[in-house]
């Protein structure tokens, strides 16, 4: 679900990279929440007595507000999910062709992020020889004394860590 909500929140970022985990789980849920709502409607319209083109005509109105509202967020972690495949976001557009461009998409969606920085930004993918910053949550090389993205004193951090291990070794 946290992955859902930060999607939501990043709805017009569409600069950066988002794991594929990040990517299928807002696909998931938002799956997951579309069925729920069509549920609940359907369910409440059913009780309430409505006849069957009221139904079919509500449930519409409802499914296409909330693909309104999702359409945005989805867009842009297609975009950054592209980015971590080291795609150009506009590669979205492939949809335009009937069946076959959501096949490509879902494709490309699938192909493994680039275990480097690429052009649209650092690594999503943890890799030895790697540390996250505690303070931006990316991977940096464990090479570098100070995160490049917030300044965060990495050398101190990785210090502690291996300090903190070694006690239980």
């Amino acid at each position: 679900m946290k992955c859902y909500v930060e999607a939501i929140k990043n709805y017009a970022v569409f600069k950066g990279r988002t794991t594929s985990k990040e990517f299928w789980m807002f696909m998931l849920f938002n799956i997951l929440i579309a069925l729920a709502i069509g549920f609940i409607v359907a369910f409440v319209l059913i009780m309430a007595g409505a006849n069957d083109a009221q139904l079919d005509t509500i449930c519409d109105i409802v499914s296409n507000v909330y693909a309104l509202f999702i359409l945005l967020p989805t867009i842009s972690i297609t975009v950054r999910r592209l980015h971590d495949t080291g795609m150009s976001g506009w590669w979205c557009l492939i949809v335009i062709i009937p069946i076959l461009g959501w096949i490509i998409i879902l494709i490309m969606c699938m192909l493994i992020s680039e275990p480097f920085p690429n052009e649209y930004g650092p690594t999503t993918k943890r890799d030895y020889g790697s540390i996250m910053c505690p303070s931006c949550h990316i991977y940096q090389d464990d090479s570098l004394s100070k995160c490049p993205n917030c300044g965060y004193n990495l050398k101190a951090y990785h210090l502690s860590r291996v300090i903190s291990l070694r006690r239980f070794t």
